[in-house]
């Protein structure tokens, strides 16, 4: 078997394909969960576990696939089917987490063969808490209700997250307007030959730089403004419906609100916990806070004439670090980091810090900017494919906007691959440049990939990122700190050739 056919993941499809596969996946998962839910005798419960692994890996290989395509695919129809096939496959899994009869099969499990492996007795746990908070353990018309909570509160964050996508609101700006920016965002703006004016969305790559950047007033504000009220108002009475679905199902499956049933499957475990740690970071936080918007504020006022509002804070903290810096720029910076060379630098700083080989395949896959690559682990002396990353980093129409990651699994003979996609927002055009952050944000997010593919586990909802929520983040975030080392910087060459050397 071919690495190109040992994948689930099939990015180059017709729309009709598409519909074809996802439905008779949707069959076949369908034929899985009603053997699922039959009640097994105390003889046949031992490879229980095994089976409900083996349903995830199949339900894992197509759900996940439909929120790839509804976040990035460039066709709307597509993107429409795909969230038709996520749907689908989110009510299969709510009628599994309400099953009595899956309840009673994992409490024998455990009264009859408690598993000794510490991967087996975490998978119970999370089955356990998934069925809680399904409904499992309710009576039938409180589970009916609890189901029909889950389905409506994942059409309402649908339907909050096409509002965001589907805001067209823009601005027609002049040079005049944007006198600061960056010239390589100039260049990935040109000038409307019409209006004579730029446009500008509320993409993060359009307003990052405008708000870190430019030097008038007036246009931060509109920017400002403008980035912060995408959807509204019509979002307004979505997240309100939302956040009332959440309160009523919390609330019937017995927890006092939404926070305290969400932080069931982490590390904190509860709201107090969360709250005395965020009051702990704030003792510490704020005040270096209100220090450095105080120094702010005395700055632009003495420098700029100007009262600082909330639309100039990025603005103003660009200019503190030049005035506690003398000689840094952090638009000159820019330079230093095209957009073209970062990301093979970021490839080659990943495989070789965690001894992988980034392969090439010709595999075609959504979008003409979207590339791909096999990876393979060397970490073991052999050279063992452990999945395929896509890297989907520029901005589009229709596409989802900001930084993430999305992870498919699949199981080919005793092993698990991970298909994992990186995203971003950049702006794609030649000479375009990215601030420290955004590399910075590449490489967090190639920290996410990495634990993706290189996570293995014997159990598919526990492996990678599939980790307790308020610990996933730690791997990328350590990984940063990584990029503070000068030594990661040679590949910063401007166009002059010249190397940075800060």
């Amino acid at each position: 078997m071919g690495p190109s056919t040992a994948f689930k993941f099939e990015p180059d499809l017709s729309l009709d394909t598409y519909r074809t596969l996802w439905q008779a996946a949707l069959k076949h998962a369908k034929n899985h969960s009603t053997a699922l839910q039959r009640l097994r005798a105390a003889n046949q419960v031992a490879l229980y576990l095994e089976d409900l692994n083996d349903f995830e890996l199949l339900n894992n290989g197509t759900d996940i696939t439909g929120s790839v395509w509804k976040a990035l695919h460039p066709d709307i129809a597509f993107r429409s089917e795909a969230e038709k096939a996520a749907k689908a496959f989110v009510a299969l899994k709510s009628e599994m987490h309400a099953s009595s009869s899956i309840a009673d099969n994992i409490t024998l499990l455990e009264t009859v063969a408690m598993p000794k492996d510490i991967d087996a007795a975490r998978l119970l746990e999370v089955w356990k808490r998934d069925l809680r908070q399904g409904g499992a353990y309710l009576k039938p018309e409180p589970k009916k209700e609890a189901q029909r909570l889950t389905i409506a509160i994942q059409d309402a964050m649908d339907e909050y997250r096409n509002n965001m996508r589907k805001d067209k609101q823009h601005l027609e700006l002049t040079l005049s307007d944007l006198y600061g920016v960056p010239e390589d965002y100039l260049v990935s703006h040109p000038i409307n030959s019409r209006t004579g004016k730029v446009h500008v969305n509320y993409s993060r790559s359009d307003v990052g730089p405008v708000l870190e950047y430019c030097q008038i007033q007036a246009t931060r504000e509109t920017v400002f403004r403008m980035s912060n009220t995408q959807a509204s108002p019509a979002n307004e009475s979505v997240l309100k419906r939302l956040l009332g679905l959440r309160q009523e199902k919390a609330m019937l499956l017995g927890y006092k609100n939404w926070a305290q049933c969400q932080l069931e499957g982490t590390m904190a475990k509860t709201t107090q916990t969360v709250l005395n740690f965020l009051d702990d970071m704030h003792k510490v936080v704020n005040p270096r806070v209100e220090k450095e918007i105080q120094e702010i504020t005395e700055l632009l006022k003495e420098q700029d004439n100007i009262d600082a509002q909330a639309w100039d804070m990025q603005y103003g903290s660009t200019r503190l670090k030049s005035h506690l810096f003398p000689g840094f720029d952090p638009k000159e910076m820019r330079r230093y980091f095209p957009v073209d060379k970062v990301l093979p630098a970021m490839r080659k700083i990943t495989q070789d810090m965690f001894c992988l080989r980034f392969g090439e395949t010709d595999t075609t896959a959504w979008h003409p900017s979207v590339t791909s690559c096999l990876v393979y682990d060397k970490g073991q002396g052999e050279e063992v494919l452990v999945g395929r990353l896509f890297f989907d980093v520029f901005q589009r129409e229709g596409k989802v906007d900001g930084a993430s990651a999305y992870t498919v699994r699949s199981a080919v003979s005793d092993r698990q691959l991970a298909e994992v996609v990186l995203v971003a927002s950049f702006q794609q055009h030649p000479g375009a440049c990215l601030s420290f952050l955004e590399v910075r944000s590449i490489l967090h997010e190639l920290g996410h990939c990495v634990h993706a593919l290189v996570g293995k586990q014997r159990y598919v909802q526990l492996a990678g990122t599939a980790t307790h929520r308020d610990f996933v983040e730690a791997p990328s975030q350590m990984l940063e700190l990584v990029f503070t080392d000068k030594k990661l910087f040679d590949f910063a060459v401007n166009a002059e050739g010249e190397r940075y050397s800060r």
